[in-house]
């Protein structure tokens, strides 16, 4: 059976339109979410293609700081802000 998981040249965590990115550090970005559901919307990501958040705290452990500074910024302009996982 054929992996459903999309290339690295496919992703769009990987190369996503530079329009759409509002912050980002060596590793990690934040990029505004397409057809927002609420204002603030975002999507957090690795610049390495990897699964999951889980698989990305051992290989990226800045993600934990950076995701924690884009939830400060968010919050202080929309209000509370919630962060999930969906890799």
């Amino acid at each position: 059976m054929a992996s459903t998981r999309k290339s690295p040249d496919n992703c769009f965590l990987c190369r996503p339109g530079e329009h759409l990115v509002y912050a980002q550090d060596e590793y990690c970005i934040a990029l505004c979410g397409l057809g927002p559901i609420v204002p603030g919307y975002s999507v957090l990501g690795t610049k390495a293609h990897l699964a999951s958040a889980a698989d990305a705290i051992e290989t990226v452990p800045s993600l934990i700081k950076f995701a924690e500074d884009v939830r400060s910024a968010l919050a202080s302009r929309y209000g509370t802000c919630l962060l999930t996982e969906h890799g």
